[in-house]
């Protein structure tokens, strides 16, 4: 691709080695240690954090205006300082991730609020139930007599037990799992001996794309982590916001982050990397030894690859689904719900879904109740714009907490599938593509490599990107060795 006279002068504010106008020096110790970095989501500042911390030249380009991709926190327009979080939230006691809080002087607050109203909503079938804290609601969907007969828990053991022989932290599909990759979630289910009203219940508790679509090996390797992480005593949220870890990495990396560089094209040779990214001044031309993808396939398919990726490669990132996602908040003056001793969040059949209490761990008079919608669902309330989404979430809350409409003063929303840097939440597989791929699914191309949440044992989490930044370092490191 060749560069305009407008473009090239573009390149002058920025500072880089490797841009095509600096002639390189490949015997430079400078130039032979060159990295850079597509995406300053966690994946990415963490590669690049750890690589500078090794001595390493590192750059990373940015498409968007800040840091941090799917953690986002949402401040505006809430009121009495609370925040909400519009992607990553929960932080598992994973010993990695806890250890990089700590080096990044990030706190935590616990789990769980330290007030319990004594009641909480149900609303079903156009019926507003209140129940004890403590009592369960009747089941929506009818199970077989044997079914009935066991807790959830025991159901659980009953139907996922090749879960409990796994070890999920690895990025390949263990071997115990693949023959469970042959298969939907579904099928899994019903070969077990699952009844129809079962597979309705734990449809809503999965990936709003459902049980008939997802790999039950992609569903087993996930609850064997769930179960890794229950085990795990320590945790919660950041105190703040998630985004306080992506700021603080950002200000460690300072000038080193290139924002507004939307990398289209990506070329490699037998002697090093070239990036070419899309800025307000004209095309940039960045040359490296090493380039890391840290950006979800979904974005990656709009970069073009000089030469192609190999077929398998090509073909996951081509196909990888991402679940879309679409949050709603809606801020009020007051907690009308606290005020008549019930919890804030409440599970309904309503077009919002359940509402959740987003300020239960936050102090102050006002509130935010909220929405998270995946799947079919997310897509049908992405559609219908910010102002008409934050207005269905009102008309529901009404319903669940009569009197809260009268306190609502402002809301927000996200629809990450409307995200351009992002196009959609977090990565899932259907039957075959876990075991069709193997480690092409995250592997390095020649000069290339790949990391990010979906390229871990663990998409969609802080501690399944931690994961892939580490891999990503070591091929780092051993190819320069």
């Amino acid at each position: 691709m060749r560069l305009g006279r407008r473009a090239v002068l573009g390149l002058g504010a920025f500072a880089l080695s490797g841009c095509a106008a600096v002639p390189r020096s490949p015997t430079s110790e400078r130039r032979r240690r060159q990295v850079i970095v597509v995406g300053a989501g966690l994946a990415g500042l963490v590669v690049a954090d750890e690589l500078v911390t090794l001595g390493y030249d590192v750059t990373v380009l940015e498409a968007s205006a800040r840091a941090g991709g799917r953690i986002l926190t949402l401040r505006e327009p809430f009121r009495d300082g609370h925040y909400v979080e519009a992607g990553a939230t929960h932080v598992v006691g994973d010993p990695d991730l806890l250890a990089l809080l700590a080096r990044l002087c990030v706190a935590l607050v616990p789990r769980r609020p330290r007030e319990r109203m004594p009641f909480r909503i149900a609303h079903f079938g156009g019926v507003r139930t209140r129940l004890r804290a403590d009592e369960d609601e009747p089941r929506r969907h009818a199970l077989s007599p044997e079914e009935g007969s066991l807790g959830d828990r025991a159901l659980a053991k009953k139907y996922f037990a090749a879960a409990a022989l796994v070890d999920p932290r690895g990025d390949v599909l263990p071997e115990s799992l693949r023959r469970y990759d042959t298969m939907t979630l579904e099928e899994h289910l019903l070969r077990m001996g699952a009844s129809k009203g079962y597979l309705a219940s734990y449809d809503e508790g999965v990936s709003g794309e459902g049980v008939a679509s997802m790999s039950a090996a992609f569903w087993l390797r996930e609850i064997a982590s769930i179960a890794q992480e229950t085990a795990l005593a320590s945790g919660g949220r950041v105190r703040g916001g998630s985004d306080a870890i992506p700021k603080a990495l950002a200000a460690r990396l300072g000038d080193r982050v290139r924002y507004g560089a939307e990398v289209v094209r990506v070329e490699q040779t037998a002697d090093g990397a070239t990036v070419v990214a899309r800025t307000e001044r004209g095309l940039l031309r960045a040359a490296a030894d090493r380039v890391v993808c840290a950006i979800p396939y979904s974005v990656l398919r709009g970069v073009e690859m000089v030469p192609a990726l190999s077929p398998t490669k090509a073909r996951i990132v081509r196909e990888m689904p991402n679940t879309s996602v679409t949050r709603v908040y809606a801020g009020y003056a007051a907690r009308t719900w606290r005020a008549a001793e019930n919890e804030g969040t409440a599970d309904t059949d309503l077009p919002s879904g359940r509402l959740r209490d987003e300020c239960e761990l936050q102090p102050g008079e006002a509130g935010v109740l909220g929405a998270y919608l995946s799947g079919a669902n997310a897509r049908r309330v992405g559609r219908l714009g910010v102002e008409a989404r934050i207005r269905a979430l009102v008309d529901d809350a009404e319903k669940v907490h009569p009197g809260s409409r009268e306190v609502f003063h402002g809301g927000a929303s996200v629809a990450w599938d409307e995200m351009p840097f992002a196009r959609g939440g977090y990565a899932w597989t259907r039957p075959g593509q876990l075991t069709s791929v193997g480690a092409a699914l995250f592997s390095a191309e020649g000069r290339v490599h790949f990391a990010g949440d979906h390229v871990s044992y663990r998409p969609g989490f802080m501690h399944g990107a931690l994961s892939s930044a580490k891999r990503v370092v070591a091929e780092v490191i051993a190819a320069f060795a």
